[in-house]
């Protein structure tokens, strides 16, 4: 009797294994949106905080294009955005998306806008040889909320230094809530 055994090294598909377990633990943990497309802008992956920020569910976004996450004035361009990019790449001239972060608008399931700042890669997927865009977005209506107070600030001190003395204009601005204003009352 002849007994032929084949051997094959399961360490390197076990430490795959693990990379890939760590990169879907890392992108379901994130707190900021992570959306990946494909070549055409279909949606191939979100994470949780995506569905949170967007309001839609992973299924409602599956499988749809990343156009339905914008107001109207980029989702009309966004397919000529993609052509162009793969034609600069094929000329090897520089993107002017990818790699760079910039300031857009999102748009959630109730239709209603808000500030992101949007971050996009390409990744080339080896075992699918295609490309794909991991876009992740920030959130930027509490930063846009704190600039908007603190201009009012700077107003509202700016109208009280030109109403009243700065004597007395320095006083209001630097009270705390134990401090009293008044010097007398009768």
């Amino acid at each position: 009797a002849l007994f032929t055994g084949i051997m094959r090294d399961l360490s390197v598909e076990e430490e795959e294994r693990d990379a890939r377990d760590a990169l879907e633990s890392l992108i379901n943990s994130a707190t900021d949106p992570i959306v990946v497309i494909d070549s055409t802008g279909v949606i191939e992956r979100v994470n949780p905080a995506c569905s949170l920020v967007f309001g839609y569910t992973k299924e409602e976004l599956l499988g749809r294009n990343v156009t339905m996450l914008m107001p109207k004035k980029h989702a009309i361009k966004h397919g000529r955005y993609l052509e162009r990019y793969f034609e600069r790449k094929e000329n090897k001239s520089t993107s002017s998306v990818v790699g760079k972060g910039r300031d857009l608008e999102g748009k959630k399931n109730d239709g209603s806008l808000f500030p992101v700042f949007l971050t996009v890669s390409e990744c080339v997927m080896a075992s699918k040889k295609k490309a794909v865009f991991i876009g992740i977005l920030r959130d930027m209506t509490e930063k846009e909320k704190a600039i908007a107070a603190e201009v009012e600030r700077e107003k509202s001190e700016a109208l009280l230094m030109n109403i009243l003395p700065a004597a007395i204009a320095l006083r209001l601005k630097n009270i705390n809530d134990d401090t009293h204003i008044a010097d007398y009352f009768e």
